[in-house]
């Protein structure tokens, strides 16, 4: 499974939306259910995964799914 997938896998399990509804050019602004308590949720779901350690500046950085991707790379 590529990473884009497992992210995407990840994200739906988190944010409980459809993994159909993550695509590449969705970000907080255009998915509700990624909320301020979610997007907390979604780091620490990185942190188990993937084992990267988001810093106070990335978990502030982070707004669309291909800044979780760079993240979870990051490893």
């Amino acid at each position: 499974m590529s990473m884009h997938e497992r992210v995407r896998v990840l994200m739906a399990d988190v944010l409980e939306v459809p993994i159909e509804s993550l695509s590449a050019d969705v970000d907080r602004e255009s998915l509700p259910e990624w909320d301020s308590l979610a997007h907390l949720r979604l780091m620490t779901a990185l942190e188990e995964e993937f084992g990267v350690r988001p810093t106070m500046s990335d978990i502030g950085n982070v707004y669309s799914f291909d800044d979780v991707v760079m993240l979870a790379q990051r490893r």
